[in-house]
């Protein structure tokens, strides 16, 4: 049997013997946004320099030929690793173990020393915000390090990868009570019960910067 459930962008898919999370990828119209957005400063960025070039202005020619160089590069690494190159984001927990695909990462149950939810993981995007947070780790809990770790790995495209430990983010800062037995369900036919670690606080203990 098979259920999923649609949250936003977030798909999760339930089996008899485990679920998989994936995020739909970004749109058409979305990735068009996000070139627009570079090419308007990068547009800003040429035409400065070649105003400097004809004015024969040597510091200002310097500074934006920089800026043109560091921005074209950052703009086709990001078409290409974001549009072109995408690599389609899903996380796997069956009889094998966990796998999160995408940046390539698996975790062997035998290898599992602890799991659970964690939120109040503060994050920076356009905004700040808190989310709620999933990990399966092979080193031993210790709370201040989970939470820097989750921070960076959620933060963003320099997040580090490596197989000590796998997490995934809701989002939002709760999650529904019958969402999380579920998923807890699934876990518990592979992994003790007494390896799950989780600090789950209510909002009102977290504040805002």
């Amino acid at each position: 049997m098979t259920e999923v459930i649609t949250d936003g962008k977030r798909i999760y898919t339930f089996t008899d013997t485990g679920f998989e999370f994936t995020v739909k990828p970004p749109t058409f119209m979305e990735n068009l946004f996000y070139i627009l957005l570079l090419i308007i400063p990068l547009s800003s960025m040429i035409f400065a320099l070649t105003v400097s070039i004809i004015g024969g202005l040597i510091g200002h020619i310097i500074i934006f030929s920089f800026l043109c160089i560091f921005g074209v590069s950052f703009a086709v690494c990001f078409v290409y690793k974001g549009i072109i190159n995408h690599k389609p984001f899903r996380l796997t927990v069956d009889e094998r173990g966990i796998t999160k695909e995408g940046i390539d990462i698996f975790i062997k149950w035998d290898d599992l020393i602890c799991f659970g939810f964690i939120n109040g993981v503060l994050l920076h995007s356009r905004s700040f915000y808190h989310q709620m947070c999933i990990y399966f780790s092979t080193t031993p809990y210790d709370e201040k390090k989970y939470k820097r770790a989750l921070r960076l790995r959620h933060a963003g495209a320099f997040a580090p990868r490596t197989n000590e430990m796998i997490s995934y983010g809701f989002g939002k800062n709760q999650l529904d009570e019958e969402l999380i037995k579920k998923i807890r369900e699934r876990i518990y036919l592979y992994a003790d019960k007494e390896k799950e670690i989780s600090d789950i606080r209510p909002d009102s203990e977290f504040v805002y910067p």
